[in-house]
């Protein structure tokens, strides 16, 4: 099996193929492409040639999605396989799939098996089913409109029934009957992924190397060896795999203005509507944002790194929401602290333009976030946008 280094340069062989670069900052780049590289992927833009980091690609789409397959596995190390038919037999799965071709997978590295389309509630409670920890396998039947469980030992599936051992007795359950199988828990094996590629019918493998020559892509799954399909089955290959965090899950810790009780929200990731309470996305700079998070003066906000990020990015600027923000002329004093060392100070103004933060926290254990006002009130509309504040890993 190559290396990741020679699966990127043989990605180059995809030149003239168009696709859509996502940068980690969320910026979009379409192009030709013309050459993936150990450290960059280079396009050919309307506007000419684009070179983009490794370090900084999130995403790259080749083509267009088409409808999902009828049947679903997920395995342990979280990969999801689309198919048109399948049976087990002695411990394996055989999948059929007009997209990944034949596989056979012990039933020790399957997570759940879905055998029919779900309507919303049935897909609701499905995914409900899949969370519970359980020392034995789970039959799901239909019973009416609803799901249902059974524990037990999955033995033999076919196109006709499927075998569970329940109270030491085997029972062939009718296929039409069974929604899916959720397999004994066992303990989520991630490995080590270089990417996930997204086919266009919806399967999203995690991949350990990747080799594209001839029209043909040959992946190394972390959890069930290679299999080989064609590159324009690719819909994307996404980099990002937990490199990216949203701020607020990072959140340890709050300091409220004084005099605001915990029933006031002092950050949160929307603002309110000028003309009713009705909430909308964070707003800078005549644009919107829907992640990300307003804040409060007078609030300290903690945020526990762990030395696991080297960047923190964000967009920061006063909410644009209200129309009186010129009537209240609103200040607010910004400071970022890594382990109580200053990082970042700034006075953000209602009529200044959105600040756009890059900022390196690669030995930061705990980030420090404190809004401050001159006169140490929080004041009218002095609210303070952290929009698509992310850590980088």
């Amino acid at each position: 099996m190559i290396s990741v280094s020679a699966w990127l340069v043989s990605l180059s062989l995809l030149a003239a193929t168009p696709v859509e670069a996502t940068r980690l900052d969320g910026q979009k780049q379409s192009g030709e492409l013309q050459a993936l590289s150990a450290s960059a992927l280079q396009l050919q833009s309307t506007s000419g040639a684009v070179e983009i980091p490794i370090s900084d690609l999130q995403e790259l789409k080749f083509g267009s999605a088409a409808p999902a397959a009828p049947l679903q596995l997920q395995l342990v190390d979280q990969s999801i396989l689309g198919g048109e038919k399948l049976s087990v037999a002695a411990g394996v799965l055989t999948l059929e799939s007009a997209e990944l071709g034949t596989l056979k997978i012990p039933t020790e590295r399957l997570r759940s098996v879905l055998l029919t389309p779900l309507d919303a509630a049935q897909a609701t409670a499905w995914e409900e089913m899949k969370l519970k920890a359980s020392q034995s396998d789970l039959l799901i039947v239909r019973k009416g409109e609803i799901l249902d469980f059974v524990g037990g030992t999955i033995g033999s599936v076919d196109e006709q029934s499927v075998a569970v051992i329940s109270r030491g007795r085997e029972v062939k359950v009718p296929r039409e009957k069974v929604a899916g199988v959720v397999y004994a828990t066992h303990a989520i094996a991630p490995g080590n992924p270089v990417c996930e590629a997204v086919t266009a019918r919806g399967s999203r493998l995690r991949v350990k190397s990747v080799a594209v020559q001839d029209g043909n892509a040959q992946l190394e799954l972390v959890g069930i060896g290679s299999i080989q399909l064609p590159a324009q089955s690719l819909q994307s290959l996404d980099f990002a795999l937990g490199r990216i965090q949203p701020l607020m899950k990072a959140l340890a810790r709050q300091t409220l203005p004084t005099g605001v009780s915990e029933t006031v929200v002092a950050i949160r990731s929307h603002a309110y509507s000028p003309n009713s309470f009705e909430k909308v996305p964070l707003k800078l700079g005549g644009k919107t944002y829907n992640d990300g998070l307003l804040v409060h003066p007078q609030t300290k906000l903690e945020f526990t790194l762990n030395r696991q990020f080297r960047k923190f990015r964000a967009i920061v600027g006063i909410d644009e929401n209200s129309t009186e923000r010129g009537r209240f002329e609103p200040v607010v004093q910004v400071k970022i602290l890594g382990d109580g060392q200053p990082i970042w100070e700034q006075t953000v103004r209602w009529d200044a333009a959105p600040i756009s933060l890059d900022l390196e926290v690669a030995n930061v254990r705990t980030l420090e976030l404190q809004t401050l006002c001159e006169d140490g009130k929080i004041g009218p509309l002095r609210h303070l946008d952290l929009a698509d504040a992310k850590l980088i890993k």
